[in-house]
């Protein structure tokens, strides 16, 4: 099956484009295009052209798509929402920018679906307003053409937007105690701290943390390093220095790279 996945950022968060690309094209490398929707496509592309030459390399030509969206006067998790791939294949993922992608994606969504009886798989928030999450993997022609949404604070949140989306499609929303919502990986959410309570706050499971380490000895992934931009490494140092300290039966100094180093990253 073919899957776009699709999501956008504004410039503060076009350091997290190329780890998105390339974790979600390890973790789901069949039949899969990532694009990414941007305020300056061309200027990104060309300031980025060996890493995404890298990825074509490895995965094919035109896996890895760019768009202009309209960023003006809208936050920048609505974008996702009120723009459309110009690559529609019969899947599309809408997902969040800063999540790191460490498993396959499709089937279990497609299993969700196959329970629900429902074209998409997104669960409904429990607080008001009316929202389904920020997740959502649907088919593309039932989500395809989006319909108006007109109101103006509606679509300065962006769940309550993808909510009356839906409900605008005539669609059946999902049974409210229905909580299947996986994120597929680790949300380096800044709203968020690395520790609150004793534990991390990143979402950081043993299961997410064992699939970081496979992802890290990669070899595409190990390639790209180099590439990245420095503020993503320094966030993957701080991801490391958690897990070393919850999951210390993990041996997450063994083979690590040397652009993970803090030192490093501060010379």
């Amino acid at each position: 099956m073919a899957v776009t996945f699709f999501t956008c950022a504004d410039r503060a968060y076009e350091p997290f484009v190329l780890p998105y690309a390339a974790s979600a094209l390890i973790a789901n490398p069949d039949d899969t295009v990532v694009e990414f929707c941007l305020e300056r496509p061309r200027q990104f592309e060309l300031a980025n052209a060996d890493a995404i030459g890298l990825l074509s390399d490895k995965f094919g030509p035109h896996r890895v798509r760019f768009k202009r969206g309209n960023f003006e006067g809208w936050p920048a998790n609505s974008v996702r929402f009120l723009e459309t791939p110009t690559t529609l294949t019969e899947f599309t993922y809408i997902g969040d920018i800063d999540i790191l992608l460490l498993e396959p994606t499709a089937r279990p969504h497609l299993a969700q679906m196959a329970k629900t009886g429902l074209p998409y798989s997104n669960v409904v928030r429990p607080t008001p307003p009316a929202r389904l999450s920020g997740l959502h993997f649907t088919r593309s022609d039932v989500h395809y053409p989006l319909p108006v949404i007109t109101d103006s604070t509606a679509l300065r949140i962006d769940e309550h937007l993808l909510y009356l989306q839906v409900e605008a499609k005539g669609l059946p929303l999902p049974d409210p105690a229905e909580r299947f919502r996986p994120a597929h990986g680790i949300h380096f959410s800044l709203n968020r701290p690395v520790k609150r309570q004793g534990r991390t706050d990143w979402g950081v499971s043993l299961p997410l943390a064992q699939g970081y380490l496979k992802l890290r000895k990669n070899p595409t992934w190990r390639s790209l390093l180099p590439l990245f931009d420095r503020r993503y490494l320094t966030l993957l140092t701080l991801l490391e220095t958690a897990m070393e300290a919850h999951f210390p039966d993990l041996d997450v100094e063994t083979d690590r790279p040397k652009e993970y180093s803090l030192r490093r990253l501060l010379d």
